[in-house]
């Protein structure tokens, strides 16, 4: 999920409910903020229907942030019934406001059939969106289908595994550390002084890097 987080792991208390003045004021994030709150439990009880309120003003008010949190409460079923189908709706909403955490599970859906038909080379397609972007689940993600063989060519490439891999670990994700091993052991020599070059640039941000080789 994202939003507002207490400073330090401060928990705040309000002497009364918070949010009737937020509500009036139309404030998109402070209205995001609030739902937070409601859904973490920070300050107030834990209410995943207050949430899911709070969210829903905010993402009609086009806040791709509430957006993409609304989805995620629809995924997991906190504070309603599972259900991809509106999930996905307010992903896409929120993935046509730059929200790069929704293209990835976009790209989620598409990969497992989650509230639409498997299809792999759409995932690949989200995946490689919200990859480039910086989002490291997708990097890894992309590392993996490209590793097993679940690309457009349906050919395992080592190549741009370990890239991806590799640059998803510089970003925290963990999990890519064995596709970036594994990746690592059948490039060549010279293969593999390339892929850390494009590494070092792509992580640096460097105009040279190019994502398409």
């Amino acid at each position: 999920m994202q939003g507002w987080q207490p400073c330090n792991g401060a928990i705040m208390r309000w002497p009364t409910e918070p949010g009737s003045d937020i509500a009036q004021s139309g404030n998109a994030r402070a209205k995001s903020n609030i739902g937070y709150l409601y859904e973490q439990g920070f300050g107030v009880s834990q209410d995943y229907g207050k949430a899911m309120t709070w969210y829903s003003d905010a993402a009609d008010d086009g806040l791709a942030e509430a957006q993409h949190n609304l989805g995620m409460m629809y995924a997991n079923a906190l504070g309603t019934e599972e259900s991809w189908g509106r999930a996905l709706l307010w992903f896409r909403r929120a993935a046509e406001n730059e929200s790069f955490e929704s293209t990835y599970m976009i790209g989620l859906s598409y990969y497992r059939g989650l509230g639409q038909i498997e299809d792999k080379p759409s995932a690949l397609h989200y995946f490689r969106i919200a990859a480039e972007s910086g989002y490291a689940d997708a990097q890894y993600m992309l590392s993996y289908m490209l590793l097993a063989a679940e690309g457009p060519t349906l050919k395992a490439d080592p190549f741009n595994a370990y890239v991806w891999s590799s640059l998803a670990l510089e970003s925290g994700q963990v999990q890519a550390e064995e596709v970036r091993d594994l990746a690592r052991m059948v490039l060549e020599k010279d293969d593999l002084l390339r892929a850390n070059l494009k590494i070092s640039e792509c992580a640096a941000g460097d105009a040279a890097c190019d994502y398409t080789n």
